[in-house]
């Protein structure tokens, strides 16, 4: 038997075995243009829409798209994001309604008084911070620096059509208020 004849013939078998996977991720922005807030997405051939196989799921949910529902209109996964969301009254009364909600209160009130688990969660939390600030930093830093190269080169591509109209380069660096330094050096390596 040659190796595409085993594996079409293993290969069923092998995603029949195969445990379903499903990824949770919670966000607390808008990360899809959709309205509703639970997309759910599989693997899937963008040509023809086939799906690969249906053992691998995962499911968005952005708390922001949550809109606000009073507890007894919300469905059991609604009631679980309002959990999330929710300050320390939605999350008690919550516990009432549910024996599985009331668990999860009482695990983060028994975690919330240990000082090792809450010093972990004051770093975690200090780290995304710390993480994000790095990113607005470097967003910013990057556009200091396009809006830099941008001008180096508007500036360039105007000394040299000034130079090309044979304006001498102490009249460029007065009208563009460059240093004529700066000038001589733009039109020196463009004749190079």
């Amino acid at each position: 038997m040659r190796f595409g004849e085993e594996l079409s013939v293993r290969l069923p078998i092998m995603i029949e075995e195969l445990k379903k996977t499903i990824k949770i991720v919670i966000t607390d922005f808008v990360l899809l243009p959709k309205r509703h807030y639970h997309s759910t997405f599989q693997v899937m051939d963008p040509e023809g829409g086939t799906i690969f196989f249906s053992h691998l799921e995962i499911h968005v949910l952005e708390l922001p798209k949550l809109q606000a529902k009073s507890i007894a209109d919300a469905n059991d996964l609604e009631k679980w994001l309002l959990f999330m969301k929710g300050d320390n009254k939605t999350k008690e009364a919550l516990a009432v309604e549910s024996s599985t909600l009331k668990e999860a209160l009482s695990q983060i009130e028994r975690l919330s008084q240990n000082p090792e688990t809450v010093k972990m969660a004051i770093s975690r939390e200090i780290h995304l911070k710390d993480q994000l600030q790095r990113e607005e930093d470097a967003e910013f830093r990057g556009i200091e620096k396009g809006k830099e190269v941008g001008a180096h080169l508007r500036d360039r591509e105007i000394i040299l059509n000034m130079h090309a109209e044979s304006v001498p380069a102490e009249l460029i660096a007065q009208l563009t208020k460059i240093p004529l330094e700066v000038v001589k050096g733009i039109i020196e390596s463009a004749i190079q």
